[in-house]
């Protein structure tokens, strides 16, 4: 249930994020999405019909992709990409962000687990030494 719900809350968030796009490289939430989908190689939230469904009008032509969902990112290659007579669409990623981006933090999550218990191992083993020493030296300094 908890994971339901905070999936429900990221999912918002990502929306947020489509809605307000406007493709712009000054402007921070678009750059940001544009370097989630270039390196996690997705696009949109669930796939790439978000661009043509999710997104203000007033801010993006919903006919096109943003670049960063090309497989082969040049100028303009998601341009046009939802109109019916383009006969010349770039490849792009059809993987949505969420799940890659859930993916990617599940797995690094498994790394710093195992990061975190070497480091309480030695923490442990660090902790047994001095125990030993200080054992071992109580006569010595009488």
């Amino acid at each position: 249930k908890q994971w339901y719900q905070r999936r429900v809350a990221i999912t918002a968030g990502m929306d947020e994020f489509i809605k307000n796009y406007s493709g712009k490289s000054d402007v921070k939430t678009d750059h940001v999405f544009n370097v989630i989908m270039e390196e996690f190689e997705c696009c949109g939230i669930s796939g790439p019909n978000d661009w043509n469904t999710k997104t203000d009008i007033e801010k993006w032509v919903q006919d096109n992709v943003p670049d960063s969902c090309c497989v082969d990112m040049e100028d303009t290659c998601g341009w046009d990409y939802f109109k019916a007579d383009n006969t010349n669409k770039a490849d792009i990623h059809n993987e949505g962000c969420f799940t890659k981006v859930v993916d990617g933090v599940k797995s690094n999550m498994e790394l710093f687990g195992i990061i975190a218990l070497v480091f309480i191992l030695i923490e442990i083993l660090q902790l047994l030494f001095a125990l030993i020493l200080r054992n071992d030296s109580k006569g010595v300094l009488a």
